[in-house]
């Protein structure tokens, strides 16, 4: 019986929601005052399910009274089976009272004992619960059963009588096999067996053999960018492909670009092996694949192979001497060291292997012995930035013979002043290049030597005067004018004189310039007056055969020639059309008679080929000179 009073209701709702429709529903309930026990009011019930909001079928008693579900038809009216749940509810917990399957068009009654069944659309009853109390393999009400007493995990199966018995649970990690007859709890083996509910398939147990045919030249995977099942990811034959991500899309097989290379991923031993003394780049002015730049190929002038440099001639890039310096030659990496505390024996600040200028400060007056870091050429500047004098020693036994200074005598740099240094590799030392600025008034006075940089004379000089040294001083050349020049004299101070020229040149004398020609050419070879042109243009001319009979094979004439050349094509012509072939040989006097190794005609020797005339102006095969 299912009772409701004044802490508990009666309540439905469904398992899970509808698929078209809610499940009709109706009944009844009566309520009795507990005191009198006599059935007082009654109440029908019409409702339908809510899917699986519940809805109130008997509501709360008054105190003292007690409400009873007399009776109660459900019908499946949607068009998916449903389960349908009965129960109790005191606004805390919740008890199910009953709870059933239904089928599409089932009906489920409930008795006001409490039983209950399951009817389908044919009239036949499914369920029955609560009408008995036979076990429900008893084995005697119910007669195709074999009596059986309940045990947890047990399942019923039919046996070969045939009858409704007993399966006992298999043992941990079994499970229910058919052998087309039976069933019977068995222990999965092989490759994927079964351990606490879990199947799992063994490492490695899945071999090539046991995966799906590949298609030819494929890999398994997935090419697309999301999750999936896989497939086959296939190259083409021959085309010598790689399998890469194209960029985020897709894998597949193709050429590797270059975002697939991390930064910094191609090292120095994955590159080709560079030819001795070269750097990889490209040397032309022009986009392309990179080559060797080679130290040797590109060195000019004069084939010289030591202390060229990469540089752009505008052109292209190669090794070269440098011969000029550029206007503005910089020296960077200046270096500027703690403070000088002490005498310096051996100075080799940090910095010093890298650095072209050192900007040095001392406390007072201190010494420098020698100075590390020369190497071969190395040029070095040092520049006083402090306020105290610093003194360069020379040849100071005090430091390294290799670190010592070679100056002819010490070197006191004031403040502000600087010394260019330059580092002699023959004889390990630092020499000076240049020191400072020297104050001509402060510091030159009275007359000063030719050997620091005066004349040896007190004499004042005129301006548009070019300087001679006579007798030890440096004085003046007298006055020129137009076209004269300074001209040596043995033993005795340069003259002024003019040019003299003899027949067949021309002078001209202008301001600051000379100008020397020629008169015109005339005769075989011409030329205007004042060129260089001394070439003339010849013909030629040697005849074979007598005009009468054919030519046969065979050395046909010399034609002696001397003075040099350049021959610059070759004319053939012939009294009839015909075919012959010409080979030229050249040698020299010494040598004479040529053979054919001494041809000059390469492969386009004279030749006519059922033709009377033919001509080459190309010869680009020849020996022409």
């Amino acid at each position: 019986m299912l009772f409701a009073d004044a802490t508990r209701l009666i309540k439905c709702k469904l398992a899970g929601a509808i698929t078209t429709n809610n499940l009709p529903i109706t009944g009844g309930w009566s309520e009795v005052v507990a005191a009198t026990a006599g059935w007082t009011d009654c109440q029908a019930i019409h409702t339908v399910t809510s899917g699986v909001t519940e809805i109130t079928l008997v509501g709360l008693a008054a105190s003292g009274r007690i409400r009873k579900l007399q009776g109660l038809h459900v019908q499946n009216a949607d068009t998916a089976t449903a389960t349908f749940i009965l129960y109790y509810d005191d606004e805390t917990n919740e008890r199910v009272a009953i709870r059933a399957v239904l089928a599409v068009n089932d009906n489920l009654y409930v008795a006001d004992d409490g039983s209950w069944r399951v009817v389908d659309s044919n009239g036949q009853t499914k369920t029955v619960q609560g009408t008995s109390t036979n076990a429900l393999l008893d084995g005697v009400n119910h007669s195709d059963t074999v009596a059986q007493a309940v045990t947890r995990g047990s399942l019923i199966y039919g046996n070969a009588t045939p009858a409704w018995t007993e399966l006992v649970i298999g043992a941990a990690s079994r499970f229910l096999q058919s052998d087309g007859t039976d069933v019977a709890w068995v222990a999965m083996s092989g490759d994927a067996p079964l351990a606490a509910g879990v199947i799992t398939v063994a490492n490695n147990a899945i071999t090539d053999v046991k995966l799906r045919d590949s298609g030819a030249l494929s890999v398994i995977g997935r090419a697309a960018s999301t999750s999936g099942d896989p497939a086959d990811i296939s190259a083409v034959a021959a085309s010598g492909a790689v399998l890469r991500e194209n960029g985020g899309s897709a894998l597949g097989f193709g050429t590797v670009d270059t975002a697939g290379i991390t930064n910094n991923a191609v090292t120095d031993i994955k590159l080709r092996d560079s030819a001795a003394r070269t750097v990889i780049g490209r040397s032309a002015n022009s986009s392309g694949d990179p080559a060797d730049i080679s130290a040797v190929a590109e060195l000019v002038p004069e084939s010289r192979t030591l202390n060229s440099f990469l540089s752009d001639d505008g052109d292209t890039v190669g090794f070269r001497v440098v011969d000029t310096l550029p206007q503005d030659l910089n020296l960077t990496g200046d270096t500027s060291p703690p403070q000088i505390t002490a005498d310096q024996n051996n100075y080799n600040p940090t910095g010093m292997t890298t650095t072209s200028v050192l900007r040095l400060s001392t406390d007072a007056s201190r010494n420098i012995t020698g100075m590390a870091g020369g190497r071969d050429g190395r040029i070095m500047l040092v520049v006083n930035v402090g306020n105290f004098d610093i003194i360069l020693k020379d040849e100071s036994g005090s430091s390294t013979a290799a670190n010592r200074f070679a100056m002819n005598g010490d070197l006191d740099l004031a403040t502000d002043q600087s010394v260019l240094l330059w580092y002699d590799s023959t004889s390990s030392r630092w020499r000076l290049v240049s020191h400072g600025l020297i104050d001509l008034v402060a510091d030159a006075l009275g007359t000063l030597p030719i050997g620091n940089g005066g004349t040896n004379s007190s004499t004042a000089l005129n301006n548009s005067r070019i300087m001679v040294s006579s007798a030890g001083t440096i004085v003046e050349a007298g006055a020129m004018t137009n076209g004269q020049l300074l001209i040596g004299s043995t033993s005795a101070a340069p003259v002024v004189a003019a040019l003299t020229v003899n027949a067949g040149i021309t002078l001209a004398n202008g301001a600051g310039t000379i100008t020397l020609g020629r008169p015109a050419l005339t005769g075989a070879i011409a030329a205007s007056a004042d060129s260089n042109a001394t070439t003339e243009t010849i013909d030629m001319v040697v005849v074979i055969g007598d005009g009468t009979n054919a030519i046969t094979t065979g050395v046909k004439g010399f034609l002696p020639v001397d003075f040099a050349f350049t021959i610059l094509q070759w004319t053939l012509v012939a009294d009839a059309s015909g075919s012959i072939v010409i080979d030229v040989w050249r040698d020299s006097y010494a040598n004479f008679p040529p053979t054919v190794a001494d041809t000059i005609a390469g492969t386009e020797k004279p030749t006519l080929v059922s033709v009377q005339k033919n001509q080459d102006t190309t010869l680009s095969t020849w020996t022409t000179a």
